[in-house]
């Protein structure tokens, strides 16, 4: 064999091996790393170790996050889905409560941006981790993509999730807000509210498919006997008046999600929306420290009283 061309194989050959070695060293530093810290991730891990001693599941986003003092309600765990994507809960939802019989009841986030038709779709990133809860025709049917597509992502757990490193990194720059802060103290605070309303609610037109996800929670859920209730989270004056600019019906979109669960018989509603002023926020929609501390009281209250814990 020709000596330059033995030397171009041989260099390919090793260029290869290093190649393949570098994606797994990258794999592995992902898997053992960078996954366990993402948040849903994390949640599940804590979940695992509570499990058998709740009762109560209350499932949301960063509302509930923020807004639940854990301090009193020691028999429930709070799962906070960021975004709130109930395509993603009603998966974990179905798989966690499959053989574990301690939970009796479920408590859902249902606020103006929680269903949403126009919303960006939920990407059950990554693979290997939504594994734990789907079918291989369940997640190409809810990813849109091919089977031979997603068992490579389940092989290399960090292709596509790039975010996810950036995320992990910025996490030691980022300072935690303020949450002692009062937003009734923002001179800006109308306009603030009104660029969240702007950027996270598109309108209140919601259809039967996009409330789907819910549906088959509540259903889920009261097929193994669980208590089904709905909170709307506290939200500040400033909030509600620039939904009102918005022009959001609020009625329209309540009404249509309470019709929709009709058949699945008692689904109470906890409404807490207009209960606090704004100084008991620390932005236009999550409550301060102070704010979560009555709102939690008001909450317990409300569970004693129809004889949840």
């Amino acid at each position: 064999m020709n000596r330059s061309i033995y030397l171009q194989l041989r260099k390919a050959a090793l260029f290869s091996i290093i190649f393949v070695v570098l994606v797994f060293l990258t794999d592995a530093v992902y898997i053992s790393l960078i996954f366990p810290k993402s948040g849903l991730i994390a949640q599940i891990q804590e979940y695992e170790k509570v499990k058998y001693n709740i009762s109560v599941l209350i499932l949301g986003d960063s509302h509930p996050n923020q807004g639940i003092d854990r301090s009193y309600f020691p028999e429930a765990f709070v799962f906070a889905i960021e975004g709130g994507k109930y395509a993603e809960i009603y998966y974990i939802l179905r798989a966690e409560l499959e053989n574990n019989e301690q939970i009796s009841f479920l408590a859902l986030q249902i606020d103006p941006h929680s269903i949403d038709g126009k919303k960006p779709q939920p990407n059950f990133y990554p693979v290997r981790y939504w594994k734990n809860y789907l079918s291989w025709q369940e997640l190409k049917v809810e990813t849109q993509k091919s089977i031979p597509r997603l068992y490579l992502e389940y092989l290399f757990a960090f292709l596509g999730n790039a975010r996810d490193v950036i995320n992990l990194l910025s996490n030691y720059a980022l300072i935690e807000p303020n949450r002692y802060s009062k937003f009734s103290e923002d001179p800006l605070r109308e306009s603030t509210a009104q660029k969240r309303v702007e950027s996270s609610i598109t309108n209140d037109a919601i259809e039967k498919k996009d409330i789907l996800p819910l549906l088959q929670m509540v259903e889920f859920a009261k097929q193994k006997k669980l208590a089904v209730v709905l909170i709307k989270y506290p939200l500040s004056p400033e909030y509600l008046m620039a939904l009102n600019k918005k022009q959001f019906n609020s009625s329209k979109y309540y009404q249509f999600i309470n019709k929709s669960l009709q058949e699945y018989g008692d689904v109470y509603t906890y409404d807490f929306q207009r209960s606090y002023n704004s100084s008991y926020f620390s932005d236009s929609d999550h409550l301060n420290y102070e704010g979560a501390e009555l709102f939690s009281n008001s909450l317990r209250k409300a569970f004693l009283e129809q004889e949840i814990s």
